[in-house]
C-alpha cells in the first residue's frame, strides 16, 4: 500500500476527489479533456499560480535501488501517464530532507523506496510535503512517456 501521502487512482474516480482541494475540479476537468494525449508538449494556464499542467514527452530511466526523490511544499502533483507507463519512486519524505527551495517548490534526494506503476487512465496524486516521488521511470525498458503534471496549491497555501 502506497505510503498516506500518495494516492494512485483511475480516471473514473476523479469525481470521487474533488472536494480534497478546491482546485482540483478545475484540474479534473483539464485531465477529462479528449485531446490531452494530442497536446503539444508545454504549460497549459488552468487557474494562474493556483493551478496549472505541464504536458511533457519525458525521458525514462530504469528503475534503481537508489532513485532521485522530490517533495514539495507548496503544490500537490497530479501526474498522468498519456501514452504508456511510467513507474514511480513513492516514500514518505524521510526526517530530516531539507526544506523545499521556496522559488522552485521541490526538494531533491537520494532515497531507497517502493515503486507504483501508472498506465493510461491512472494518476497519482502526490501532497505536501510528505509525498516524496521519483517520477520517469520505467520497469520496461521505455525509454520516454508522454505525460501530464498538474500543479495545484496546496490549501493551507492558498491565497
Amino acid at each position: 500500500m502506497p505510503p498516506n501521502h500518495i494516492l494512485k487512482f483511475a480516471v473514473a474516480d476523479f469525481d470521487r476527489y474533488a472536494s480534497l482541494n478546491p482546485y482540483f475540479p478545475q484540474a479534473f476537468a483539464f485531465l477529462r479533456r479528449p485531446d490531452l494525449a494530442q497536446l503539444a508538449p508545454g504549460r497549459y494556464e488552468i487557474d494562474g499560480d493556483n493551478c496549472w499542467a505541464n504536458i511533457s514527452d519525458a525521458k525514462l530511466s530504469p528503475v534503481s535501488d537508489e532513485m532521485t526523490y522530490e517533495a514539495h511544499a507548496k503544490y500537490i502533483d497530479i501526474q498522468a501517464p498519456l501514452d504508456g507507463p511510467e513507474t514511480f519512486g513513492i516514500l514518505d519524505t524521510p526526517a530530516g530532507t531539507p526544506p523545499a527551495d521556496p522559488k522552485k517548490d521541490y526538494v531533491l534526494f537520494p532515497a531507497k523506496g517502493r515503486t507504483v506503476t501508472l498506465v493510461p487512465g491512472e494518476f497519482a496524486i502526490f501532497f505536501p510535503p510528505n509525498g516524496a516521488h521519483a517520477p520517469q521511470h520505467a520497469l520496461d525498458g521505455a525509454t520516454q512517456v508522454r505525460k501530464v503534471v498538474v500543479k495545484i496549491r496546496a490549501v493551507s497555501t492558498a491565497k
